[in-house]
Parts: structure tokens; sequence; C-alpha cells
């Protein structure tokens, strides 16, 4: 009668209710889309968070893992080749406690196009992590053995500062006068960046508080730090 077809309205409801609150809980359990390790969570448990805005935390894939360095664009012909023979006899790590890294590793992607402004180009490097050794950020060394190295000048990157899209630094001239000078830079290794042109072997530069000097005034090792633009073989990381 009608209190049976009452209860089966009653019933319908319920199981209408049912549904998204079922989807709604299936949506509580985050799946990853891929294997890897999660950091520190970035929220407390009971925390309030909102959708879209609120990070939870960070999935990283561990194995195997992206590293990623400059190159200079004299040698693209070179690490295209590597990329081509998917060799990985040519590529190995030195972890940064100067250990060398077991796994070697094959050239996967070369970026599309050269910064104008370092004449480099960045290309990307897989290794296996199995033992997890190789965390995401750090900073590491590659070696190439295919690449030969060559003597450049190299100097603190912070010595360097860009005006409308010029690299500059200041030299320090036998007055003891800063001298500002346009400088053409290549790649990046740490600290250091090399300089392809702009500066020679020996030459004295500004390091320390370069934004802070003008052009022609008397540099005083007291106040700013200059040195030698030391020549060397930087490694890309």
């Amino acid at each position: 009668g009608a209190n049976v077809d009452c209860a089966q309205e009653q019933v319908e409801s319920v199981r209408s209710a049912l549904l998204p609150a079922n989807t709604n809980l299936a949506r509580s359990t985050i799946r990853a889309p891929f294997s890897g390790t999660v950091g520190i969570s970035q929220v407390r448990l009971r925390a309030l968070v909102n959708p879209g805005t609120t990070l939870l935390n960070t999935l990283y894939s561990t194995s195997p893992i992206a590293v990623e360095f400059q190159v200079n664009e004299k040698d693209i012909t070179k690490f295209t080749q590597l990329q081509s023979s998917h060799s990985s006899s040519d590529l190995s790590l030195v972890l940064p406690n100067g250990s060398t890294y077991e796994g070697k590793g094959t050239i996967t992607t070369i970026d599309r196009a050269v910064d104008p402004a370092t004449g480099t180009i960045k290309v990307r490097a897989t290794f296996p992590n199995n033992a997890n050794e190789l965390r995401a950020g750090m900073n590491i060394t590659m070696n190439v053995s295919t690449t030969s190295a060559t003597e450049e000048v190299v100097v603190p990157y912070k010595a360097v500062f860009e005006q409308l899209g010029v690299f500059n630094l200041y030299t320090v001239n036998d007055s003891s006068k800063a001298e500002i000078r346009q400088v053409k830079l290549g790649i990046k290794a740490g600290d250091k960046i090399v300089i392809k042109e702009g500066v020679k072997d020996g030459e004295k530069i500004v390091v320390d508080g370069a934004m802070n000097v003008q052009n022609g005034v008397k540099v005083v090792d007291a106040a700013v730090a200059a040195q030698q633009a030391a020549k060397g073989a930087p490694q890309g990381k």
C-alpha cells in the first residue's frame, strides 16, 4: 500500500545520496600517477585544506632519475650523436662527497633552442637510481668522456651582472680603478662561469659588491674583493 510505496521512495532517496558519498570517499585516497618517493608532508593530520590550493606533498620519480646540464653550442653535434647511439659508456657522475657514481647514463633530451645570452643549450640525461643515491635537487658533476676539455677563463658567477640584456663585469686596471667590461658567457659550473670573450687570463676583476661599483672609481681591496680570473676546464652540471 501507501506505506510500502513511501518506504521504497525513502530507499531510493538514500541510494541516490549514497552514490556521491562513495565517489567522495574514493577521491579521498590519493593515487600517484607514477612510482616514486614522497617528501615530508606539508600539512598535519586533521588540518584544514582547500582543493587546488593546498600543497599536501611532492612526489619524485627516483629511478630512473634525470640529470640536467648545460653544454656549449659547439658541442651540440657530439651530444646529438650520443643521443642517437644511446651510449651509456660516456656519461658518468661524481657525487657531492667526491665519489664516482656507479651507474651510467644516456642522453634522453636536448632542448629545442640555444640560450643566446650564454651560447649554451640544456641537455637531459637519465641514470638508474635503484639504491636511491641520487636525490632531486642534488648538485653533481657530470663527466662526458667524448668532449675535449679546453682551458678557458673562469670567474665567480656573482661577479657578473646584467644590464639591458648585456652581461658585464668590472675589471681592475693598473691604477686600481674599476672598468666596466662587456663579456660573453659560456657554461656555468657550480658558482663559477666561463667567460668566452671580454676578460683575459690574469686580469683582476671585482667579485663582491659589483652592483655598488661605478666605472672609473678606485677600488680598495678592503672594500671590494678583487681576484684573479683563473684558467680552468669546468665540468658541466
